[in-house]
């Protein structure tokens, strides 16, 4: 579906008790994540939704931007407050991939991969990826939770290296989505997520993030970040989170951070 975002067909859809309830549907913004962190200080500041169709500044991990085509794809932000005892935004990060990966998986019979740690993974391609911020309002901690989702962009939307990379929903089902629906499904799934994160702590979540990451699991992975590589073969998941990864020695390392290429066998 193109054009603007129908806030009624949205708002009619949305099955929350505060995910969401307050939508702002821009037509630019630079960064919806910075949008969102300006609020942190307002009421009821989980309620607020912020989508932008165009972001001057969008961005993803790693310093990367987030591009994203007008009418076609979803760029989202939300707020959530962290929880007492929880202080790493990354497992965060961790229920909003699982959340959305559901979503997608139960609404359009997909089958996403979730690739440590934030991108969600089509056929291979990446058709969305996932960025979480911690932010302070006063004493209170909050995640900052950005989406980016490709939905309806047709495959020559890919431009050069960018098409054996990248997909959508539209280029992976032969379907255009009505987004505004696929924005309240997503909700619908995270808000049980988030509460049962708050309440439970990470076990039931990993469970679902390790099923979701199975497929690339056992594969060869390329591991960089603060100028360290990491080279070894992908053995799972731990219970906080960590990618487990056998290096060549034999041992186990955890890994946290760092950006992860998993290699097709």
């Amino acid at each position: 579906m193109t054009g603007r975002i129908d806030t009624s067909a949205f708002l009619e859809a949305l099955d929350t008790k505060y995910l969401g309830r307050d939508p702002y549907f821009l037509d630019e913004t630079g960064s919806t994540n910075d949008w969102m962190s300006f609020r942190l200080t307002q009421p009821k500041v989980e309620r607020l939704l912020v989508m932008a169709e165009n972001q001057t500044m969008g961005r993803g991990r790693m310093g990367r931007s987030w591009l994203s085509r007008p009418g076609e794809n979803l760029t989202f932000s939300l707020a959530w407050a962290m929880p007492e005892g929880l202080a790493n935004p990354a497992v965060v990060t961790l229920a909003v991939a699982v959340a959305l990966a559901e979503a997608l998986e139960a609404g359009y019979a997909v089958a996403p991969v979730i690739k440590y740690p934030n991108d969600l993974l089509l056929n291979e391609k990446k058709v969305a990826g996932i960025l979480t911020e911690l932010k302070s309002a006063g004493e209170e901690k909050f995640a900052v939770i950005g989406v980016g989702l490709n939905v309806n962009c047709a495959q020559e939307a890919f431009a050069g290296d960018l098409g054996s990379v990248a997909t959508s929903l539209l280029i992976e089902t032969g379907k255009r989505a009505t987004r505004e629906f696929v924005l309240a499904f997503f909700l619908n799934c995270l808000e049980p997520a988030l509460e049962l994160l708050a309440s439970d702590g990470l076990k039931d979540i990993m469970v679902r993030y390790r099923r979701l990451a199975l497929p690339l699991m056992g594969r060869e992975v390329t591991i960089q970040g603060a100028g360290d590589v990491i080279k070894g073969k992908a053995e799972g998941v731990d219970g906080h989170g960590a990618l487990l990864v056998r290096i060549d020695d034999g041992s186990i390392i955890s890994v946290s951070s760092g950006e992860a290429t998993f290699h097709r066998p």
